[in-house]
């Protein structure tokens, strides 16, 4: 499938057959079923194995998450990848957890995802309960992937559903599932928990101070040994300056390890709860933010021939953003190296053994309509006045125009919302916000891995509501060790308590079916949780989504020279330098949309590679240094910027070797020495 068409008159032929194309489906739905496992011979003892897959997509799309406040893709800094980690206990029955560097999971994309991997007859043996697929909340991954109305409508600046790049991710996702299997080995697991001190904050600390639990999570943090927030960190005019913010978190680290006989490391699975959203959202790039860069240094770190994973699951964050000082990519360097810095000394940490034996259970749950001992949620979604303005450390261009935290309606507008103001006029919402624009249910699993519950949350949950999910589980398993994972198998927005939605601040406002829904939440993880729950596993797991009006995103004829000039100006600002040290402008085939996985890169990928002892060995800082631009996309040839704005690097041999798709192409050599000048190098023919 081209992304572009190869001259001017078969663009114009191909834009009215796409039109019409497009008008035919415009609003067909996706659809599918995954078939009840068919369990296998198992190998009598614990297995694990752990892969990753670039999922960066081709320039043009709309960055999902900062809805009309969202840039677009024009090239990529740090890559996106899903990473998966597959387990299969002694009894045969499987494991797979996977974290994607995407702002949400919506459960059509999981859905696609458990029915591509039961088509590899390897793969048979898993069923939909058997996975869980979450996203990190990077809010530079491309919107117009989602499954429903609602968000392919507003979750970036450009609305509509891209088919085409929906299937590009699932098969993306679902290959690095098979991959993780086929790199299965005997294994043992185990638990190691330690905590990060300034690495975020609470944004939204009235609400938070409303529960009855705040004092005590305040109180316990001092003795933790967090420090509070400094005065030279606090943010933009309107936030709360209480120092007590960066106490208001929940700071553990999480870690499960999965060795093998060798003792060498297959993977690590991060938990920790923070908003990965330290750059601006104005910057034009595909990249993965703080969880990008502390997964990549944590992984250089354990670099053995086993190659680890380390997959970063986001836990409760929805009231919790990094500490940031500013938006730059220092700041995002700074805070990701601390989380890393976290993980990898987790590992000096006593580990407590799990054991092997696997549990999973998921359900879809209602969420709209549903009656519960507090009230009845609401039948229909309804976006409050104070989500148009933004979080209160990142405020939209609404806020100016009275879409700001804490404004309430006198009276329950409409049922089941409390009193939530809605965004706009109530005909305006119920045209713009259909009744069934977001799913009436999600899914809500609990899996068991020996000693360890993981919990999977369709959205956002606050700090506080995160304390009460983990403390419904820990009712029924009072010695097992806790994990949340939200933005799981469906995005549902932000989830709070009570207490802070009657506030209205910009986490309850975008509590989409009403305040009800916490109690319908903490419900269903206890049932699920409790000992003798099944899932239906002998029937197939249907599903049906509507995402509304297709749109393809992708970028066919641009950029302009002026949007150019302005991405690369923002580049500059971003990254603190005003020169990169290297430059190189090259020419590659226009990249194709295609659902045969390889490692072809849909964006050329550099690598800085300096001579040692006679072999190219890649600069450490490869990941991060680099930024790659499209410059022009013409039907055959693209031509493409990439700059680094790492270190300098040291005396030696260096060359620049990129890679395009299933070929190489390298620069010439070149010396750095100490008085070493920016540089712009040139390709030489392909290798």
């Amino acid at each position: 499938m081209p992304i572009i068409t190869r001259s001017r008159q078969s663009s114009i032929c191909g834009a009215v057959a796409q039109s019409l194309v497009l008008a035919a489906f415009a609003c067909a739905p996706l659809a599918g079923e995954v078939d009840p496992p068919v369990r296998r011979p198992s190998a009598g003892l614990l297995v694990a194995g752990a892969a990753k897959l670039d999922i960066t997509p081709v320039p043009g799309f709309s960055l999902g998450g900062h809805s009309i406040d969202a840039g677009t893709g024009l090239g990529t800094w740090l890559r996106l990848y899903a990473r998966t980690i597959y387990f299969e206990d002694a009894q045969g029955t499987p494991l797979v957890l996977v974290a994607c560097e995407l702002w949400a999971m919506p459960s059509g994309l999981a859905d696609r995802v458990a029915e591509l991997v039961q088509t590899d007859p390897a793969l048979q043996h898993i069923g939909r309960e058997d996975l869980l697929i979450a996203a990190t909340h990077t809010h530079h991954s491309p919107a117009n992937f989602s499954s429903n109305l609602f968000y392919n409508r507003f979750a970036g600046s450009h609305g509509g559903f891209d088919p085409i790049l929906h299937e590009f991710l699932a098969h993306r996702i679902a290959a690095s599932i098979a991959l993780a299997h086929k790199k299965r080995r005997p294994a043992s697991v185990a638990w190691r928990q330690t905590f990060v001190d300034g690495l975020a904050r609470n944004r939204s600390f009235e609400p938070f101070l409303a529960n009855a639990e705040a004092q005590a999570v305040l109180q316990q943090n001092r003795q933790l040994g967090l420090q509070p927030c400094p005065e030279f960190a606090v943010p933009p005019a309107g936030h709360n300056p209480d120092p007590e913010r960066c106490r208001a978190v929940y700071p553990q680290v999480g870690l499960l390890s999965a060795v093998d006989s060798r003792g060498q490391l297959i993977a690590d699975a991060a938990f920790v709860a923070v908003h990965p959203t330290v750059m601006p959202n104005d910057i034009n790039l595909y990249h993965s933010d703080l969880f990008g860069v502390a997964a990549n240094r944590a992984e250089q770190h354990f670099d053995t021939t086993s190659g680890p994973v380390v997959a970063i699951f986001n836990g409760a964050e929805g009231d919790i953003s990094p500490a940031w000082l500013r938006h730059d990519v220092g700041e995002t360097l700074r805070l990701g190296d601390k989380l890393a810095d976290a993980i990898i000394s987790a590992h000096t940490t006593q580990p407590r053994e799990l054991g092997s034996r696997i549990d999973n259970r998921m359900r879809r749950v209602a969420v709209a309509g549903v009656t519960t001992s507090s009230g009845k949620t609401s039948d229909r979604p309804l976006p409050g006045k104070g989500q148009l303005g933004g979080a209160e450390d990142h405020r939209t261009v609404w806020h100016r125009r009275g879409y700001h935290e804490g404004v309430r309606a006198r009276r329950e507008r409409y049922p089941g919302q409390g009193h939530k103001q809605p965004a706009l006029p109530v005909p305006l919402v119920a045209l713009g916000v259909p009744k069934n624009s977001l799913p009436r249910q999600a899914p809500v699993a609990v899996h068991h891995l020996g000693n360890l519950v993981l919990a999977g949350i369709p959205g956002e949950a606050t700090t506080v509501l995160g304390m009460r999910l983990r403390r419904q589980i820990s009712r029924v398993h009072p010695t097992k060790q806790v994990a949340l994972v939200g933005l799981a198998n469906e995005y549902l927005a932000y989830f709070t308590t009570p207490q802070e939605y009657a506030l209205q601040h910009y986490e309850g406002a975008s509590m989409m079916f009403g305040p009800h829904v916490a109690e319908v939440l903490l419900r269903s993880v206890y049932a699920l949780a409790t000992p003798g729950f099944t899932f239906p596993s002998q029937a197939p797991y249907r599903f049906i989504h509507h995402p509304g009006p297709r749109r393809h995103g992708a970028l066919r004829h641009g950029p302009s020279q002026r949007k150019r000039r302005r991405t690369h100006q923002r580049i500059l600002d971003v990254f603190a330098s005003k020169i990169a040290a290297l430059t190189l402008d090259f020419h590659a085939r226009a990249p194709q949309w295609s659902l045969t996985v390889t490692d072809d890169p849909m964006i050329p990928e550099p690598f800085l590679e300096q001579l040692v002892d006679g072999v190219w060995t890649i600069h450490p800082q490869n990941s991060r240094g680099w930024v790659v631009t499209l410059q022009r996309a013409r039907p055959r040839t693209w031509s493409w910027r990439a700059e680094w704005f790492g270190q300098p690097p040291p005396p030696g041999q260096w060359r620049v070797r990129v890679k395009t798709g299933p070929t190489s192409k390298v620069t010439v050599a070149f010396t750095v020495d100490r008085d070493f000048q920016p540089t712009t190098l040139h390709i030489e023919p392909e290798v």
